[in-house]
């Protein structure tokens, strides 16, 4: 079996993913710019994409790099260049590898009240939902033009003990841990907002099955079907870790946009892989606390 291409190893996703494929027997060969524990040196895929898949030559291409902050046109190079220079690049190789992408359920947007389906309108509300979305239609149109087997994976609000500070969960992870009283004073933003909050676990699970199968599924939402406060998940883990914070609104916080309610259906992904997730806010505040 020609190897598996995982970009972005180092990340959120990858350091779940990765470790899964290996132990499943699988050739991986994973490439990223922010861990030292890959197999190839970190590629600027927005420069150049055809060395590492001519080196390489994978019959599997998990796309997890990319970019979640910064302006519209780093964005757009990290996201859309990016993706489209591997598109372009895999649209060489023969026979033509299955790519796996990693989309988001910021290309969404608010939706009308309704889970999202996999045929929901994309109407982002943020930068980075945008750029994600040009960056799925970018990849699915070489993939319809060059017949490659191409799946788009939507992750919703992903959960697990290794958050980066740059999440909301992550922030407030990181100040709760460092609180010195049992009463501590906690900026944040808008706690009125409602998630669809999922293990990266199951993601990294929902990948490893479209890998072995490779069944033809356009886009895939990878989510719980249930809406929690993050008022609600936040208080959760203050109740965990025994505290009772005041929670003060930071007003650049709130001000970022962001979609009021993000909800999934995640009918396909039950029927992919066969169960469901339960979650309550309790069950993502210990996730995100870690064991």
């Amino acid at each position: 079996m020609d190897p598996i291409l995982v970009t972005g190893a180092g990340g959120l996703v990858g350091r779940a993913l990765v470790p899964l494929l290996r132990n499943s027997g699988l050739d991986i060969v994973s490439s990223g710019l922010s861990s030292p524990d890959v197999d190839e040196p970190g590629h600027d895929l927005s420069v150049d994409a055809a060395s590492l898949l001519n080196k390489v030559r994978p019959g599997v291409i998990v796309h997890l790099a990319g970019g979640t902050g910064g302006g519209r046109a780093e964005l757009h190079r990290k996201n859309v260049v990016a993706t489209t220079n591997l598109m372009h690049a895999a649209a060489l190789l023969s026979p033509s590898p299955y790519v796996v992408l990693l989309g988001s359920s910021a290309e969404y947007g608010e939706g009308n009240g309704s889970p999202l389906t996999e045929h929901s309108p994309l109407q982002p509300v943020s930068e980075y939902g945008r750029s994600k979305v040009a960056q799925t239609t970018s990849a699915r149109e070489i993939a319809d033009r060059c017949g490659i087997r191409l799946t788009v994976v939507r992750p919703f609000n992903l959960v697990s003990g290794d958050l980066p500070t740059s999440t909301a969960l992550g922030r407030l992870k990181k100040l709760m841990l460092s609180a010195t009283t049992h009463h501590p004073t906690i900026s944040c933003g808008r706690l009125d907002i409602v998630r669809d909050y999922i293990s990266v676990d199951i993601l990294a699970e929902t990948i490893h099955f479209l890998i072995d199968h490779r069944p033809e599924i356009p886009v895939v939402n990878v989510c719980s079907g249930i809406g929690l406060f993050l008022g609600d998940v936040v208080w959760a883990m203050a109740g965990e870790l025994d505290l009772s914070p005041d929670l003060l609104e930071d007003s650049e916080l709130a001000s970022l946009p962001a979609a009021k309610r993000v909800v999934g259906d995640p009918s396909l992904l039950n029927t992919l892989i066969g169960r469901s997730s339960d979650y309550e806010a309790r069950d993502i505040a210990r996730i995100v606390l870690g064991p």
